[in-house]
């Protein structure tokens, strides 16, 4: 396990994420700007500040069993990398988040049975980010630099996307961030990562 202070981000993980092409999450900017995977939306909003686009995450085949479910909410805004960049000028938008993920669970999947305090809304840290052509690539492939959230129900089962270490729940991050506007640029993030990932070279000698 890795502990991410935040001299240890600044010196080598942000400029390893900053190395990435951006041609690695050009499939994400397409969905976005509604040039692919339009059929598969769910809901968007257009605003480039507040809007975003959900659509289901390719690890559930939309039979409308709870414990497949699970949606990707994209944010519009690309200033938001990963949990690193939230800062407390965000609570009114994160916030404003949670309240229309709800919405949007409650209006058009119904049928899963999902109540409103069965929805998991959380985040990856560090995230990961899946290949443009959406194969099955092993976890930690890459480290994304677009901010998304994860959405399932406390129904999901054996799913390698919540994992001890690296999940954190919107509730939680909501929280930090009211306690302190800056935690995350304060906080030393705990988290695992496979040997052969290029941050574990990277900052293998500071693990716990």
């Amino acid at each position: 396990m890795l502990a991410e202070s935040t001299k240890l981000y600044k010196e080598k993980v942000e400029p390893y994420i900053e190395s990435l092409p951006q041609s690695k999450i050009k499939w994400v900017y397409n969905i976005l700007e509604r040039k692919s995977e339009t059929e598969s939306i769910v809901e968007e909003d257009s605003d480039p500040e507040t809007g975003y686009v959900v659509l289901p995450d390719m690890k559930w085949n939309s039979t409308g069993k709870p414990d497949q479910f699970y949606l990707q909410m994209l944010i519009n805004r690309r200033d938001l990398r990963s949990m690193r960049d939230l800062k407390g000028s965000d609570l009114p938008f994160l916030k404003s988040l949670q309240q229309k993920i709800s919405d949007i669970v409650l209006k058009n999947f119904a049928a899963t049975g999902v109540q409103k305090n069965q929805i998991c809304s959380f985040l990856h840290y560090p995230p990961i980010q899946q290949s443009e052509e959406k194969i099955k690539i092993p976890d930690d492939c890459f480290v994304s630099d677009h901010f998304h959230i994860h959405i399932t129900s406390l129904f999901l089962k054996d799913s390698p996307a919540i994992k001890v270490g690296r999940t954190h729940f919107l509730d939680t991050v909501i929280s930090n961030l009211e306690i302190d506007p800056e935690f995350y640029q304060k906080a030393t993030m705990h988290y695992v990562v496979d040997e052969t990932h290029p941050l574990w070279k990277l900052c293998g000698d500071e693990t716990v």
